[in-house]
């Protein structure tokens, strides 16, 4: 199995890693290409496989991947089988992560996916999302938090699908050939595509035998986050890395299920300053310096200016008076009023309590006031090592900026207002000379996007934001920066 396994674990890594989920944003996409596959062709294909998976050379978890041909109630059926589990450490706290994934699909052409099963639990949180074909779409049901929901989705994914990328290895293309291929997310429940480009075809000697094997680069349009990896003839995946922080190995079972607990996440993922900026009480503007050979990496966002010094280095300024006033476009307002998975707006329970965080405000600035304070009042802070779900956090009102930004967003989305996530760094004390990972709101006031902090309970959030961008921008961002950033303090504004 050539894609699914890093697929899946690319995936989860950004979410894990990334304090926020921001709204989907959908730039211009390659268009999928779908091999055409035979049963001669999946038959193949069947095996099982176990990978360690490694953060900075630590063994944090392990993925099997399993594709097999089954009989069930007579029918013949191909079925794909994946298992994760994951060691994490964040800001202290410790977790361990399980998902699973089973996907049916039929046995002959055109191999139409028939049913998906996904699991995702930790000690804190269980997410089961059930999908079966009804017709030309399919039945999903969602259980996460004590709630279960139930919806219709349509969705065009089959065996070739997942094939597709195993099979034009195997078709032997040239250095820089290309194909994309369509990948379901079963938490989603939508199809994203991931890019893979042959970068280099290498013969390298194992134990006195030649191997040849292909080297692959891929980019996810989810997230915009590339991977490296590497496969042999048959289009097998022996190892993979992303962005040099998270890495896979083909290994046997028994040593892929030796693993311990991951360094802190959250520790790594500092960027360190020279000096102090004392009080951020009165803080309303910052400037500060850093290096990159990779570009700018912060965008210009609101409240947020960078710019080029030349030679690598670059000057981010912060604060209301430094930064832009950002538009927002119709496909962002779309997007920032829209119901989804992570943000059930529509559910009763999720209505009555946005009614409540509104209050009586009369205008768009009051009502995002009221939420944010509101948000800051019921949740109770407690460092997590795991993305919130929105009716969990309805239950246990507790966790930590991630819990914030997601209430804030569903809140204010199901009261009417135009709301997304960002991430970004957050400045954590003079104590600590570093900014920390961070997740924060942007809501929609007069046509323009304003920063609001529901953990601090700042609407114009002040100017120890730094934004990484939503979605696309900051997973890219992040992975970039992660463990490798250092700012110099060039002017404190009070």
């Amino acid at each position: 199995m050539l894609r699914k396994p890093f697929c899946l674990v690319l995936l989860i890594a950004a979410g894990l890693l990334l304090p926020a989920q921001a709204v989907r944003a959908q730039a211009q996409e390659p268009k999928a290409t779908r091999l055409p596959i035979t049963v001669k062709d999946v038959d193949a294909s069947l095996e099982n496989e176990w990978f360690g998976l490694y953060v900075q050379g630590k063994k944090i978890g392990y993925m099997y991947s399993g594709r097999a041909k089954v009989e069930e109630n007579g029918v013949t059926i191909y079925r794909e089988k994946l298992r994760m589990t994951m060691k994490l450490q964040s800001a202290g706290q410790k977790t361990e992560l399980l998902v699973e994934q089973t996907m049916d699909f039929e046995g002959k052409p055109p191999f139409r996916l028939l049913k998906g099963d996904y699991l995702s639990k930790n000690e804190q949180i269980t997410e089961h999302i059930t999908l079966a074909a009804k017709g030309k779409g399919y039945e999903a049901f969602i259980t996460v938090g004590g709630n279960n929901q139930k919806k219709t989705v349509e969705l065009d994914f089959n065996l070739a699908d997942s094939m597709s990328s195993e099979l034009w290895l195997k078709n032997q293309p040239k250095i820089g050939d290309k194909i994309t291929s369509s990948d379901l997310d079963m938490e989603d429940l939508k199809i994203y595509l991931v890019t893979a480009e042959l970068a280099a075809t290498k013969v390298s000697v194992v134990n006195g035998v030649k191997v040849k094997f292909h080297e692959v680069k891929s980019l996810s349009h989810k997230n915009n986050i590339t991977s490296e990896s590497r496969y042999d003839e048959k289009g097998q995946l022996l190892s993979g890395s992303i962005a040099g922080l998270l890495e896979m190995r083909r290994e046997s079972e028994e040593d892929a299920k030796n693993t311990e607990f991951s360094s802190d996440l959250f520790v790594l993922g500092m960027a360190k300053l020279d000096k102090g900026i004392g009080e951020t009480d009165r803080l309303n503007g910052l400037i500060l310096e850093y290096e990159s050979k990779d570009g700018p990496i912060f965008p210009d966002f609101s409240r947020q200016t960078v710019v080029d010094k030349g030679k690598g280095v670059y000057q981010i300024r912060l604060g209301k008076d430094n930064g832009k006033k950002v538009k927002a476009t119709e496909k962002e307002i779309k997007d920032g009023q829209s119901e989804t998975l992570a943000y059930p707006i529509k559910d009763a329970k999720v209505l009555e309590l946005a009614k409540k965080a509104a209050g009586d405000a009369k205008t768009d600035l009051d009502k995002a006031k009221n939420i944010c304070k509101f948000v800051k009042d019921y949740i109770r802070p407690q460092l997590a090592a795991s993305a919130p779900k929105m009716h969990d956090l309805m239950e246990r009102k507790e966790g930590d900026c991630k819990s914030y930004a997601l209430m804030f967003t569903c809140l204010a989305r199901a009261a009417g207002l135009t709301s997304r996530e960002v991430s970004g760094f957050v400045y954590m004390g003079d104590g600590i000379l570093a900014f920390g990972g961070h997740a924060w709101n942007e809501v929609l006031l007069d046509g323009y996007w304003v920063p609001v902090d529901a953990s601090m309970n700042q609407v114009d959030a002040d100017a120890q934001h730094i934004c990484l961008g939503t979605d696309k921008e900051s997973s890219s961002n992040l992975l970039k920066t992660f463990g490798k950033l250092n700012f110099k303090v060039i002017e404190v504004q009070r």
